[in-house]
């Protein structure tokens, strides 16, 4: 009897929504070419950043929602997700596409799709793995509460903090984004050029690429005429940031409005959430509706940090207020400095720069700070409960 192929050396490929059947099937396709290893789907992603897999096979057929969430983090995250499903529908294939997957396979057939799809993806050793950048989202949990303001004055503060890393703003909001113009700067590079030229660019020529403000962010967007918003899927993002994640060492995303497969994508991919609000009963009701479905997407303490942006201590709509109507507790707070603030959008500049002492940009830098610790440890949020 023919003795088959060792493995290639790559880490296992981890596979996740498989029951005891389509275990035994996968393992008999890829014999010889892969060890497997097989992990609960909701412990899949936190198994994933432990062990660094360069391949995901994802059995789409019991846990479908869940299963195309796990792809847009294992995505983002770098991971070749390998969408695999016994379903031949185009709908099916074309979720599985949209969700960040590398390919689709069926799971049984005469020939063996699955080894196909597996061999497809060049073995990669582990050392020459990239490293993994912070992703952090700004939500807003209306219009008009700042999240872009926060988003660039947290890129800002974060290049100043830490200048020998490198900060880049993705803008998803590929029709009517506002990071270009809140910096003042042209479009040197757009959104979808990236990405058809991802596997082109090495580290130093993208950073050459993409548009820089002066204070040495860089910014992928979108702009010229909204039609080509159309260019920009759920699974643009996912590949985009994936990528940015691999060369910069913070990826703020801007633009998250909604709900919709771009928007989710993105906070499916980020490390952090930061949900913008301000004080006044909209925003307020609003916020409520948004960590409803953030508990919904599995978002945890650890992930969501509530931002109450314009703050002001003799508002009608205090702290202890807001606390209660959300059940959480209040992360940062960031002082409420229109002149300030606009005369800096005005100028195209940062607040680190244009006004480095105001009580606006230290509460910006306190956010960072706050970041930071939650990084490395457990923190109790401001008049709430452990996060």
């Amino acid at each position: 009897m023919p003795q088959s192929n060792p493995p290639p050396d790559r880490p296992p490929i981890v596979v996740a929504g498989a029951h005891d059947l389509e275990a035994a099937i996968l393992k008999r396709q890829l014999e010889g070419i892969a060890e497997l290893e097989l992990v609960e789907t909701a412990l899949a992603r936190e198994w994933a950043r432990e062990r660094r897999p360069q391949i995901a096979l994802l059995v789409m057929d019991h846990q479908r929602d869940e299963i195309v969430a796990l792809c847009r983090m294992l995505a983002a995250d770098g991971v070749a997700c390998i969408m695999v499903s016994r379903d031949r529908d185009p709908d099916t294939i074309l979720l599985a596409m949209r969700s960040g997957a590398r390919d689709f396979a069926y799971l049984e057939g005469e020939d063996s799709d699955v080894r196909r799809a597996v061999t497809a993806i060049p073995a990669e050793a582990p050392a020459a793995r990239p490293h993994r950048g912070v992703v952090l989202a700004v939500f807003g949990s209306k219009g008009g509460v700042g999240a872009t303001t926060l988003a660039t004055n947290l890129a800002g503060a974060l290049c100043e903090a830490e200048p020998q890393h490198r900060t880049v703003i993705l803008d998803v909001d590929a029709q009517l984004g506002d990071v270009l113009t809140f910096l003042d700067v042209p479009s040197r590079y757009a959104w979808s050029e990236l990405r058809a030229n991802l596997a082109r660019l090495d580290d130093e020529l993208v950073h050459r690429s993409l548009t820089e403000h002066e204070s040495g962010i860089r910014v992928v967007a979108q702009a010229g005429d909204p039609e080509d918003a159309d260019l920009i899927d759920a699974a643009a993002v996912t590949e985009t940031i994936a990528f940015l994640r691999q060369h910069y060492d913070y990826v703020i995303v801007d633009g998250l409005r909604d709900f919709r497969e771009t928007s989710l994508a993105a906070l499916d991919a980020a490390d952090r959430v930061l949900l913008a609000m301000t004080q006044d009963v909209p925003a307020l009701k609003n916020a409520s509706r948004c960590l409803g479905v953030f508990r919904r997407l599995g978002y945890g303490g650890d992930k969501v940090a509530v931002v109450v942006n314009r703050f002001q201590k003799r508002a009608k709509l205090d702290l202890d207020t807001i606390v209660d109507a959300l059940g959480v507790g209040i992360d940062a707070t960031v002082a409420n400095d229109f002149t300030t603030v606009h005369a800096a959008i005005d100028q195209g500049t940062l607040l680190v720069k244009s006004a480095p002492h105001s009580h606006v940009t230290e509460d910006v830098r306190d956010l960072v700070r706050f970041l930071g610790v939650t990084r490395r440890a457990r923190r109790r949020s401001w008049f709430g409960r452990a996060q």
